[in-house]
């Protein structure tokens, strides 16, 4: 089954660009579209409409493509497209969302810090409730952790407004827990290096080849 990401902006599609052939996925597999750059049209929905059109093709520029990345300019375009589409595409893809919950660095109690990260991943998800709702009616989202560390991974479904009915296929929530950057700036912490400098660093790690390995 083909795969579809949609990410925050241009760094988390360099970060995926530079993961994938570490975990065995070569280029040629990949097509990257950032919303900020290729794209200043007005009529953003026939364009995304097209780019997932192609994508599902198995004729045209993306017929032998496996992976889709698509990044917007902000976490907000990204859950809101996320949530405009997500009815459809657990119907065809394996489908993730990629964020970052931007947790306070300075929460230097534990459980404080665990008590923000809880409270954001229930705003996320509420917000991304609230947008199917509004696009598609009423239904509930299930999760269950996959990991749960500086990088959270969630196995999530879309559930039938009863709670009984799983929807489609599972979609995937990663996140975060501060930031893309901020994981980067850790694994690197120089002001000589730029950031995909740094990222290119911190794909290295065994923990992020781990976790992206047993998601693709």
């Amino acid at each position: 089954m083909k795969r579809i990401i949609i990410c925050e902006g241009k760094h988390d599609s360099i970060f995926l660009r530079a993961l994938f052939p570490k975990i065995g996925i070569p280029d040629k597999d990949i097509e990257i579209f950032d919303q900020g750059e290729r794209d200043k049209k007005e009529d953003l929905r026939n364009i995304e409409t097209k780019i997932v059109g192609k994508f599902l093709s198995p004729y045209g520029p993306y017929s032998s493509c496996k992976i889709l990345v698509k990044s917007e300019e902000g976490k907000g375009n990204a859950i809101h497209l996320f949530a405009e589409y997500l009815t459809t595409w657990i119907q065809n893809f394996e489908t993730f969302l990629m964020l970052d919950l931007d947790t306070s660095l300075y929460k230097q109690n534990k459980s404080g810090k665990s008590r923000e990260k809880k409270t954001r991943i229930e705003r996320m998800l509420n917000k991304l409730k609230e947008m199917i709702k509004n696009k598609h009616g009423n239904f509930e989202i299930e999760c269950e952790d996959i990991k749960d560390s500086e990088l959270l991974v969630r196995k999530c479904y879309l559930k039938d407004k009863n709670g009984n009915q799983r929807v489609g296929s599972p979609f995937y929530l990663i996140l975060f827990v501060h930031s893309l950057e901020e994981e980067a700036n850790r694994t690197v912490p120089s002001d000589n290096v730029d950031i995909e400098g740094k990222i290119s660093k911190l794909v290295e790690l065994p923990d992020i080849q781990d976790t992206f390995s047993s998601l693709f």
